[in-house]
């Protein structure tokens, strides 16, 4: 919305964390997590790299600081929604008095609950279902989204037969959909309004 040095290099590279494969990151990300140190902080305070595998930290961490799985399309979602905003609304705000903080809190954050509510989502659907950044960062750990998928494997299913094999996969895509459905019938009314102002139609 506002104007200030490289941001067109800036936006350059949330294009870009969405053109890069997630795959080509891991190794890195995973190093990273293995001996994790806040730009030399934990160390400079003498307590030293950390080691975040096998926590939820490195999944969490990646999300608040717009590295997680499929972020730079959030963030551009966000973007093209602040940016098909009437300028009006601004201007009226500074004709009020209204200044930048005051704006963005009294008319452009209540203005965008829809789009706000799309990336929650398109965010907890990718997340509830991911199987890529759990299993790298949290090998050792059993989670409801990653328990449908070792049900196939033989070595489960000893002593079940056909009908009870398909029962039970049955009944896990039921509970892994079903807060996934939930969610999106209270909030498709929103889910709708933010695809259609977010400029995306078509």
């Amino acid at each position: 919305r506002h104007r200030f040095p490289l941001k067109k290099i800036f936006f350059g590279f949330v294009i870009l964390t969405m053109i890069v494969p997630s795959q080509m990151l891991l190794p890195s990300y995973y190093l990273k997590f293995q001996s994790f140190d806040f730009g030399g902080l934990l160390s400079l305070i003498g307590a030293g790299p950390v080691k975040l595998i096998n926590q939820p930290w490195p999944i969490v961490l990646l999300a608040l600081f717009g590295m997680g799985y499929k972020n730079g399309l959030y963030i551009f979602l966000i973007r093209q929604f602040f940016i098909n905003m009437p300028k009006e609304l601004e201007e009226s705000a500074k004709i009020d008095g209204a200044g930048f903080l005051r704006t963005f809190a009294a008319i452009m954050l209540p203005n965008s609950v829809p789009v706000l509510i799309t990336v929650f989502i398109f965010g907890f659907s990718w997340q509830w279902t991911d199987q890529m950044f759990t299993s790298m960062f949290q090998p050792g750990e059993r989670y409801f989204g990653m328990s449908l998928p070792s049900m196939i494997f033989p070595a489960h299913l000893k002593g079940f037969n056909n009908l009870e094999i398909a029962a039970l996969i049955t009944t896990g895509v039921l509970l892994i959909l079903l807060p996934l459905l939930i969610i999106y019938i209270f909030l498709q009314r929103f889910f709708v309004q933010g695809i259609e102002r977010s400029g995306l139609v078509g």
